[in-house]
Order: structure tokens, then C-alpha cells, then sequence
């Protein structure tokens, strides 16, 4: 037994406490008494256990004992064996890692005729710890691994396990098959899981230095492809801890397919981004986000960049069909997007924009959109909508004909939707327009001689010119200032009649209320409440 002693052996230094040793030497009873044939035939088993402590240091790698260091040495003709008697558990310091601890198996053995020759078995190694730095933490199994010094070159493969986690729960899940060597390792995986999302084709590919720096890593890689269902996606990790509106997400149909490769260089401790790069692919979704409804959404964007992310192609994105409480359909869209990683800005800006709604069309050619701000902007032309379908949004006693289109320009700042001097004008020759209220309706509006007037003129009103003149305020009051011209031929021997109408409405009242099909006679009485009406 030894109270202390240190041994330097290469790069490495071993530092023990009372170490129990053990031997024996076995010489076969013909060996020639000299020494060159004493060496040939001689074979000297040790048998160690460091009961107390111990240290190995190699560079900037220190392990230490949290169990005792059992093992036998065999040094025989045919070269030294070592192994492993008993479990080993030691804990690691190094820059990259906290609080680490290394098991090796009972049975772990090296073997070889010279340093330049060894080989190396472990039926189980297990590496745990936190990453420096960061709130990760590491967990690698490597069952078994196979360890080689061939020519001074050393080769490690193994079957592993590698699983990163944080607060929350696991991040990333790999098995598959690594490869270890001084220039660079490789892990292609049988299996993988990102934030609980299957993920194929895996391949981690870090390099040991390019010849660079001291404490260059080189350039790493990652790259792998993903196909989910959009309701996996939605339950996963990188959804609900990310973003806050999963929480109101319900998925119904669809499919993601998405392509990843992400290039890093590691210095010293800490690891830089260099590129992302990725195709994602949408097919047939659908879902609904606090009473809004999609469906049939398809899209396909390709983002390349760090930390400065773009799509290096138009985006393509159509949607069959769209609930607001207005409904749209044929929604189609190209657009670039663009995103910054350390400040966390998304911008999309807008190239063309279809849709039909209200029996028209919508098109933009100007619009752009910062969706983690809540600001944007979009000039919206409008045409061939139904004056039928707009009025039917909220009344169901008129009977309209006739087309409208203009121009309307939406701002969204901070999350809120206004418009300033939108503008439609009803198409050439006009339509007609005839108010059938019943009589609950017609007690509502009383019986004054305004309201006669304005009842029987519109009984059959046949107008040739329709002007509105939009504002919509971040408050959600719409202010429309309509102008329309025209006669009753039933009403004062046809003569022509010009009305003035300003109509004051809450629109976000309004979509709620037809999403939620709120009753007509509501609908009457919040109407009844805002008829300024001015007759020329």
C-alpha cells in the first residue's frame, strides 16, 4: 500500500491514495536462466484497487475517483492486457462541461504488444453532464465501444445513444452509429427525435481542427430531413414552449416535410452558427386559431443564412379556404421572407396576393408584414365585389344587385387593424336595391315621416352611382360615408334622389357575431342605433 504517489505517463498524469497491489509471476521451470529469456517466457499478473482517491489529467481534461479504481494487468510475451474488475464511476472537469460523470463497465479491457498497438473493448461507457454555460444538458451512452491504436492513430466506433435535454424535457434524441478518430467524429443515426418529431437521415459530422487557431473545432454539420402530421407538430415541444398562440391551435388535417442542414465552427468552448439551411413544405392544412378557420393551406419556402435568415426563393402559399367571419377562398400568395435570429424579427414582404371574397376578387401587388411585431401594411384593390353579399353580412331583408370595386389600404401596427380613405364605387350601369323589413323591424324604427320616406324610396330603389368612402379605426369602429344616387319609380313619379348615408359600425363586434351566429333581431336593434341619414 501507498499513502501517495503520482506517475506521468505521455500527456497524462495519474495522481493515487492508498492503492492495494497484488501479484504474481509465472516462469515456466525450463526458461534458460539470462535475461533476454526470462523476458520471453515470463507472464506477471497485478491485481490493483485504488480504495481512496485518484486522479488522471491529460491537458485540459481532469477525471477523479467517485469509486474505487479495481483492475488486473496482465503483462505476458504477447504483450499487456488491462481490465477492468469492478465498475468504474469518475467524475470530469473540463471547459465544455459541468458537473460530468463517466461510468465504464465492469469488463472494459485494453490489450496490446506496444503503445502503438492496442485495442480496446467496453461492454457499456456512459457520459453525463451539463454543457458550460448553457441550461443543456448532455447524456451519451456507448454500448458497446470499440476503441484501436493502429500505426499511432487511434479509432474509436461505437453503437450510442445521445440525448440532449433542458428544463423542460429532452431536445434532441439520437441512436445510431459513431465514429471517433483524431480527425473528426461522425454519428449517423438509425433513429432520431427533435422536440418529440421523428426526424430521418440524421448525420452529425464535426472535424478536429483545420490546421487553424489553437482551440479551432473546425467546421461542423448537421443535416437531416423531417415528415410529420401537422397534429404531432402541434403537440410538440417546439410549438408549445415557443409559440404562445399553441395554446388556441387545433389542428385538423395536414402534412409537413422539411429538409435541415446547419453548419457551426466550434472555438474554444463556445460554438458560432455559420449557416442554415432548409426546404420546408406544407400539404393540405387545416386548423382553427381562436374562431378563425383554415383550410387547405399548401406552401413551400427554402431559408438559408445565419444569424440573418431568407428565403432564397419567392415563398409559394395558397389556401382553399380562409374564415374571418368574411369568408375568403382561393387564397395564393408570393412572397420573400426574411428573419433575424438574435433579435427575433420575421418580415414578410409580399409580391402577389390573390383571394376572392363577397363574390369579387382581391389583389395586392404592395404589402408586407412583421408578424412577431404585430406591424404591417397591404394596398388592397378590390373588384367586382356583390353589394348583395356585403349587405347580407349583416341584414338579411335586403335584395341588392350590382358590383363594387375601389381600393382599400390596411395598416397594422402594434397588433391593430385601421384603414384610412378606402374607397369603392359601384360598377356601370348600376343595380337595384329593395328593403323588405318586417314588422318587428319597422316597430323598431318607428313611424316617422322620415322613416316612411326612407322605407318606400328603398322599397325599389334603382340607383346608376354608388360611392363609399372607408375608415376603420384601431378600435375596430368602421366609418363609412356612402354617396349614392338614383330614383324610385314607384316613389313620387320616379324622380331623381340623392342620398348622403353615414353608417357608424363595430366591426370586430360584427365578425364575432357572425362567427358565433348571433340572432337577426340583435343585429336589428345594434343597426337601428346608427341611421344619420341627409336627403338632397
Amino acid at each position: 500500500a501507498s499513502p501517495s504517489s503520482g506517475l506521468r505517463l505521455g500527456p497524462a498524469t495519474i495522481d493515487m491514495q492508498q492503492t492495494k497491489v497484488s501479484f504474481s509471476l509465472n516462469l515456466p521451470m525450463s526458461t534458460p536462466l539470462n535475461i533476454d529469456a526470462l523476458q520471453d517466457a515470463a507472464s506477471i499478473h497485478i491485481n490493483s484497487r485504488v480504495e481512496a482517491s485518484w486522479q488522471v489529467t491529460a491537458d485540459t481534461l481532469t477525471a477523479a475517483s467517485k469509486t474505487p479504481l479495481a483492475f488486473r494487468l496482465d503483462i505476458t510475451p504477447a504483450g499487456l492486457a488491462l481490465q477492468l474488475t469492478e465498475p468504474l464511476t469518475a467524475s470530469l472537469r473540463e471547459p465544455g462541461l459541468n458537473t460530468a460523470t463517466l461510468t465504464v463497465a465492469a469488463d472494459s479491457s485494453c490489450s496490446g504488444q506496444s503503445q502503438q498497438d492496442i485495442q480496446c473493448q467496453f461492454p457499456a461507457a456512459q457520459l453525463q453532464g451539463k454543457m458550460t454555460g448553457s441550461p443543456y444538458a448532455l447524456n451519451v451512452r456507448l454500448a458497446p465501444l470499440a476503441l484501436a491504436r493502429q500505426a499511432g492513430a487511434w479509432r474509436a466506433t461505437s453503437t450510442t445513444e445521445l440525448g440532449v435535454t433542458d428544463t423542460h424535457g429532452t431536445l434532441l434524441q439520437v441512436h445510431g452509429d459513431l465514429s471517433l478518430t483524431p480527425a473528426g467524429l461522425q454519428l449517423t443515426s438509425t433513429k432520431a427525435e427533435v422536440l418529440g418529431l421523428p426526424l430521418q437521415q440524421l448525420l452529425i459530422d464535426q472535424p478536429f481542427g483545420d490546421g487553424g487557431s489553437e482551440g479551432d473545432g473546425g467546421e461542423g454539420m448537421l443535416q437531416g430531413s423531417l415528415a410529420a402530421s401537422l397534429r404531432d407538430v402541434a403537440r410538440s415541444r417546439a410549438l408549445q414552449l415557443h409559440l404562445p398562440v399553441a395554446e388556441s391551435l387545433q389542428v385538423d388535417s395536414g402534412s409537413v416535410a422539411a429538409q435541415l442542414q446547419l453548419r457551426w465552427r466550434w472555438q474554444g468552448t463556445t460554438v458560432q452558427i455559420l449557416a442554415l439551411q432548409t426546404a420546408i413544405t406544407l400539404q393540405q392544412a387545416g386548423f382553427e386559431y381562436e374562431h378563425f378557420r383554415v383550410a387547405g393551406l399548401n406552401a413551400s419556402l427554402a431559408l438559408a443564412g445565419w444569424p440573418r435568415v431568407v428565403s432564397t426563393t419567392p415563398v409559394q402559399m395558397s389556401i382553399k379556404a380562409l374564415d374571418l367571419g368574411v369568408p375568403l377562398t382561393n387564397l395564393s400568395t408570393t412572397f420573400t421572407l426574411s428573419a433575424e435570429a438574435q433579435a427575433r424579427a420575421l418580415r414578410v414582404t409580399g409580391a402577389t396576393l390573390q383571394f376572392e371574397l363577397l363574390g369579387g376578387t382581391a389583389t395586392s401587388n404592395t404589402f408586407w408584414l412583421e408578424p412577431l411585431a404585430g406591424n404591417g401594411f397591404a394596398q388592397i384593390d378590390l373588384a367586382s365585389l356583390a353589394l348583395q353579399q356585403i349587405l347580407a353580412l349583416e341584414r338579411d331583408d335586403f335584395a341588392s344587385s350590382g358590383h363594387l370595386s375601389g381600393s382599400v389600404p390596411v395598416h397594422l401596427d402594434d397588433g391593430k387593424v385601421s384603414v384610412t380613405a378606402g374607397r369603392l364605387r359601384a360598377l356601370a350601369p348600376g343595380g337595384f336595391i329593395r328593403y323588405t323589413p318586417d314588422a318587428s323591424t319597422l316597430a323598431l324604427l318607428g313611424q316617422s315621416d322620415k322613416t316612411k320616406m326612407l322605407v318606400d324610396t328603398l322599397s325599389d330603389f334603382q340607383y346608376h352611382d354608388l360611392q363609399v368612402a372607408l375608415d376603420y379605426s384601431e378600435a375596430g369602429d368602421l366609418l363609412a360615408n356612402s354617396t349614392i344616387r338614383g330614383k324610385n319609380p314607384h316613389y313620387q313619379q320616379g324622380r331623381d334622389i340623392h342620398f348622403n348615408l353615414t353608417i357608424e359600425e363595430n366591426v370586430g363586434t360584427l365578425l364575432r357575431s357572425l362567427r358565433m351566429g348571433d340572432d337577426l333581431t340583435r343585429k336589428v336593434q345594434n343597426r337601428s342605433e346608427h341611421l344619420p341619414l341627409n336627403r338632397n
